[in-house]
């Protein structure tokens, strides 16, 4: 049994119990031994001191376990937090390269294996949320507990079936750093089924976590990361963490960094995580004061929902001598800079057909080969027309009903999961119908990306 994961507990009231219990023992302990130690020594020297008999005794018998449960604290914190530098030190890049910078990057990656993939919508897990969004089933609803100014319920998204309660959290709650810790272990415990032979071989994984802004310091998020590892299939096994603050890492140029720097080292993989949830009512009453929450009086307005997902990557050559079996390759990435969209998009989408063809140019696929396009648009309509435009350029044959999917507008917005969920869906896709999927990007104001995803022929 794993009782680390008491003392990285994301739960305060856990880790002080187990702290308290962890100090009983050595107090008993301690009590055990003093039956052999002389002590005469140790009350004149306490006495004359200046304390009393009873302060003296107290002295003697919580002082020593006390401070071995501080030394014990202690060295568990410089363990648990102690993580090495990344490979490099631009792994986490500026959310918008220039275009000299996207082509170095382009020029200097290469492709990756996708050794598995995970995600967890509102909608289900990533082949569920696939068949749904393609059935154009809604996962949004009113939700009572979002409420407007005027007490109306705003609509929202929930994922159903999380492990809240391995944590001994409430089924009901809505915090999101517990919530996001639930869908961590949903989408390792798949990740690990995929390839755990792989995984179980692996002396030191190294992971890059997606941190969402709203979440506490970078200490707590690595004790709800330790507490969601521990719980996972991957529980026994040691880890590397490195955070990825949303707020400065696109995840499409961590993917062209990574590819870069992998594909020298043929027998490194790592997981890319991240998993966020926005329907905290505390936390969006300022986004409901705003009307920035999609409702009759504020249509263009976004979708609360939650996610999360996960990619096992490889070099293809790694990939290829461990004779990985039902993996996907992830081309190389193409982003171009756009002009500022705005919240609910439709300026610049001339960048997005240049991005397409590059995409598909870099990995020699055809229009004709392209099975699906797996799109970031949700219910609003400007960046529903860029995509739509886009494809009718690059893609003409393409039929935009049956052939672009885009989970978005039915499970709401996912926070800083959205573009590895997409991603996960589109290595999904790409297994299932063993055709090359487009994954395109245009939810960032300034800048659009394009991705092939191609499965495995092996």
């Amino acid at each position: 049994m794993n009782l680390s994961k008491f003392f990285a507990s994301p739960k305060p009231a856990v880790r002080v119990a187990a702290w308290l219990l962890t100090f009983l023992l050595l107090a008993l302990l301690w009590l055990m031994v003093l039956r052999y130690l002389p002590l005469d020594g140790v009350f004149t020297s306490l006495s004359s001191a200046g304390l009393g008999e009873t302060h003296a005794i107290l002295a003697i018998t919580t002082v020593p376990p006390f401070t071995a449960a501080f030394l014990c604290w202690a060295g568990l914190q410089a363990f648990s937090t102690a993580a090495a530098r990344p490979l490099v030190a631009g792994v986490q890049p500026a959310s918008v390269p220039t275009p000299a910078e996207s082509a170095s990057l382009a020029e200097l990656a290469q492709p990756l294996a996708i050794a598995a993939w995970s995600a967890v919508t509102p909608l289900g897990d990533a082949a569920v949320t696939v068949a749904r969004s393609l059935a154009g089933e809604r996962a949004f609803k009113l939700d009572s507990k979002i409420q407007n100014d005027e007490g109306n319920p705003v609509h929202a998204a929930v994922v159903q079936d999380l492990p809240l309660e391995a944590f001994g959290f409430s089924s009901a709650t809505r915090s999101r750093a517990q919530r996001t810790a639930a869908m961590l272990v949903t989408v390792l415990d798949s990740l690990f089924s995929q390839q755990e032979k792989m995984a179980r071989a692996t002396v030191v994984t190294k992971v890059y976590l997606l941190r969402p802004e709203a979440l506490p310091s970078d200490e707590e998020t690595r004790q709800n990361f330790a507490a969601a590892w521990a719980y996972s299939s991957w529980g026994q096994g040691k880890y590397e963490l490195h955070l990825l603050p949303a707020a400065t890492s696109n995840i499409y140029v961590t993917l062209s960094v990574l590819a870069r720097h992998m594909a020298a080292e043929s027998g490194q993989h790592v997981l890319l995580l991240a998993a966020d949830s926005l329907i905290d009512p505390d936390e969006l009453r300022t986004s409901l004061a705003l009307q920035e929450i999609f409702s009759n009086t504020a249509p263009e307005g976004f979708v609360p929902g939650e996610g999360g997902a996960g990619l096992l990557l490889a070099s293809l050559r790694g990939a290829k001598e461990s004779n990985l079996v039902g993996m996907c390759s992830l081309g190389t990435v193409q982003q171009q800079c756009a002009a500022d969209r705005g919240a609910s998009g439709g300026k610049g989408s001339d960048t997005l057909p240049s991005a397409m063809a590059a995409a598909m140019a870099a990995e020699q696929t055809v229009a004709g080969e392209i099975g699906m396009v797996v799109s970031d648009t949700d219910h609003r309509l400007p960046r529903n027309m860029e995509v739509i435009q886009a494809m009718q350029q690059v893609l003409p044959e393409m039929d935009l009903l049956t052939q672009r999917l885009a989970p978005m507008a039915l499970t709401g917005y996912m926070g800083v999961a959205t573009d590895l969920v997409h991603l996960a869906l589109a290595a999904e896709v790409a297994s299932e119908r063993v055709q090359p999927v487009l994954v395109v990007s245009v939810g960032h104001a300034r800048n659009t990306a394009a991705v092939v995803i191609t499965p495995s022929v092996a």
